[in-house]
């Protein structure tokens, strides 16, 4: 069972590709952790870990944003 928010996952379908962590990035930190001995299963899930860690810290920045403008709603 996932841990996200409905409200995170969302957003998260409505960013572009790229928008919350570049694929690059993803397969970097893969093969950074395989270099250190992990297997591909476990590397992708840490490298998923970190996405979605990014995504939340993006999706709160936006939550903080769209919600303290001086003056808005």
């Amino acid at each position: 069972m996932s841990k996200e928010s409905a409200g995170l996952k969302s957003w998260r379908r409505k960013q572009p590709r790229g928008a919350i962590m570049k694929p690059e990035t993803f397969d970097k930190i893969v093969a950074d952790m395989m270099a250190k001995g992990y297997s591909r299963e476990r590397a992708e899930k840490i490298a998923g870990s970190a996405y979605w860690g990014s995504a939340e810290s993006k999706y709160k920045s936006y939550q903080h944003r769209k919600y303290s403008k001086k003056g808005g709603k």
